[in-house]
């Protein structure tokens, strides 16, 4: 976690600084707060704050790289949680779910500490081919083109 929150300060533009801070907040915070929680309670929150950070990732203009690969990671924890869950459930071991966790943080790591080239790309708000673009959404934009 600590690695995390200073990989925020290393980021060389500002729309990577929002999507490390907003990223290494969210899970600082589920960290210190609901840590102690079992079961659904745990596994249900951390599914819901790599959703909140999905949706506050979508908000970043332009998009980097790094923006993609944080929401294909949070799209994948959510999945292992799901996962780690059923495992509880079923009093089975652990060790799928850390050990897939484990992944998806080193992942998260090495995405916060590779360099981008360029911005994904020149892609306009409302392109198909941007990921988990809420704010691209037809009547929000006619909202702001029209002031109201």
């Amino acid at each position: 976690m600590a690695a995390m929150c200073v990989a925020v300060f290393l980021q060389p533009t500002e729309p990577r600084k929002m999507a490390a801070f907003y990223l290494a907040f969210l899970f600082a915070a589920h960290d210190i707060f609901l840590s102690d929680l079992d079961g659904l309670e745990y596994f249900g929150s951390a599914a819901l704050i790599d959703s909140l950070v999905i949706i506050l990732l979508s908000s970043i203009k332009p998009i980097p790289r790094l923006v993609l690969s944080l929401q294909a990671a949070c799209l994948a924890s959510i999945v292992v949680n799901f996962v780690g869950w059923w495992l509880w459930v079923r009093y089975l071991p652990s060790d799928v779910y850390v050990m897939s966790m484990t992944a998806i943080y080193t992942w998260i790591m090495v995405s916060l500490i590779k360099k981008d080239r360029n911005y994904v790309g020149g892609y306009p708000r409302n392109s198909s081919n941007t990921r988990f673009h809420f704010a691209g959404h037809t009547s929000i934009s006619y909202r702001n083109q029209n002031k109201g």
